[in-house]
Protein backbone atom coordinates (compact mmCIF):
# COMPACT_ATOMS: atom_id res chain seq x y z
CA UNK A 1 0.00 0.00 0.00
CA UNK A 2 2.96 2.40 1.20
CA UNK A 3 4.38 1.99 -2.98
CA UNK A 4 0.75 3.06 -4.23
CA UNK A 5 0.56 6.39 -1.98
CA UNK A 6 4.54 7.32 -2.74
CA UNK A 7 3.58 6.96 -6.77
CA UNK A 8 0.73 8.75 -6.28
CA UNK A 9 2.42 11.29 -4.13
CA UNK A 10 4.65 11.28 -7.11
CA UNK A 11 2.63 12.18 -9.53
CA UNK A 12 0.87 14.67 -7.76
CA UNK A 13 4.12 16.19 -7.71
CA UNK A 14 4.49 16.06 -11.64
CA UNK A 15 1.52 18.18 -11.80
CA UNK A 16 2.63 20.62 -10.08
CA UNK A 17 5.74 21.04 -11.07
CA UNK A 18 3.98 21.05 -14.69
CA UNK A 19 1.23 23.69 -13.56
CA UNK A 20 4.37 25.68 -12.58
CA UNK A 21 6.11 25.14 -16.32
CA UNK A 22 2.72 25.91 -18.06
CA UNK A 23 1.68 29.36 -15.81
CA UNK A 24 5.13 30.60 -17.58
CA UNK A 25 4.66 30.62 -21.39
CA UNK A 26 2.02 28.20 -22.78
CA UNK A 27 3.37 25.68 -25.19
CA UNK A 28 1.38 22.78 -26.81
CA UNK A 29 4.01 20.11 -25.51
CA UNK A 30 3.34 21.42 -22.04
CA UNK A 31 -0.74 21.24 -22.08
CA UNK A 32 -0.32 17.60 -23.48
CA UNK A 33 2.02 16.39 -21.03
CA UNK A 34 -0.21 18.47 -18.10
CA UNK A 35 -3.24 16.41 -19.85
CA UNK A 36 -1.40 12.76 -19.93
CA UNK A 37 -0.19 13.20 -16.22
CA UNK A 38 -3.01 14.14 -15.05
CA UNK A 39 -5.44 11.48 -16.60
CA UNK A 40 -3.06 9.14 -15.22
CA UNK A 41 -3.19 10.23 -11.69
CA UNK A 42 -6.81 10.35 -12.23
CA UNK A 43 -6.89 6.66 -12.92
CA UNK A 44 -4.49 5.58 -10.11
CA UNK A 45 -6.38 7.70 -7.20
CA UNK A 46 -9.30 6.71 -8.45
CA UNK A 47 -7.89 2.88 -7.89
CA UNK A 48 -6.48 3.98 -4.68
CA UNK A 49 -8.74 2.88 -1.21
CA UNK A 50 -12.33 3.99 -1.11
CA UNK A 51 -13.30 4.78 -4.49
CA UNK A 52 -14.13 0.93 -5.14
CA UNK A 53 -16.66 1.18 -2.07
CA UNK A 54 -18.42 3.69 -3.63
CA UNK A 55 -18.42 2.53 -7.34
CA UNK A 56 -19.29 -0.93 -5.96
CA UNK A 57 -22.37 0.29 -3.66
CA UNK A 58 -23.62 1.93 -5.74
CA UNK A 59 -23.89 -0.10 -8.79
CA UNK A 60 -25.81 -2.65 -6.22
CA UNK A 61 -27.57 -0.08 -5.15
CA UNK A 62 -29.04 0.55 -9.03
CA UNK A 63 -29.73 -2.80 -9.45
CA UNK A 64 -31.95 -2.88 -6.28
CA UNK A 65 -33.88 -0.06 -7.02
CA UNK A 66 -34.52 -1.82 -10.39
Amino acid sequence: MSYFVEIVRKMDREIIESLKLLSGEIDIKKILFLILISSLYGVLHSAGPGHGKAVLSTYLLKIKLH
